[in-house]
């Protein structure tokens, strides 16, 4: 009997983190695409203010040619200085919920519910599947290539 508690608490910690995760991320999606919707310039300063703090990153990276991690610095800036003026935005009061919001949140939540849920239900309950390990795997390679490359902050 106990084991079968396991379960079904294991069960609602995966629903629970699915749930919370995808309402979180939807919430950050449509901060970073209202600030660069409605406030672009304002986003642009916000991200040439950022990117001053990376200067010796971006010399270092034109030194030795290294365009694509140029570029995906000036990506990673933009996306994470756009959830953040978003942010200040609606925390301020001066975002707008526009038109397309509601039918953006349909689409966006319930994706990122399946695609959050379905990582924890393989990491609670099948660890050693080869779907779960190659997923795993690829993730963790993502982020010790971007550590190796200086791709992150503080590599």
């Amino acid at each position: 009997m106990d084991r079968v508690f396991n379960v079904i608490k294991d069960l609602f910690f995966v629903l629970m983190i699915g749930f919370i995760g995808s309402v979180v991320g939807g919430l950050a999606l449509l901060f970073a695409i209202s600030s660069v919707y409605q406030s672009p310039i304002i986003t642009l300063a916000f991200t040439g203010l950022f990117a001053s703090f990376h200067l010796s990153d971006f010399r270092n990276f034109s030194r030795e040619r290294r365009w694509l991690l140029f570029a995906m610095r000036c990506v990673f800036l933009a996306a994470l200085t756009s959830f953040i003026v978003g942010f200040i935005r609606f925390m301020t009061g001066y975002g707008i919920i526009d038109w397309f919001f509601p039918y953006f949140l349909i689409i966006t939540v319930p994706i990122l519910f399946a695609m959050i849920t379905t990582y924890v239900f393989l990491l609670f309950f099948f660890p050693k599947s080869g779907i779960f390990v190659g997923l795993d795997r690829r993730w963790k390679n993502f982020v010790e290539g971007g550590r190796i490359f200086g791709l992150w902050w503080g590599s």
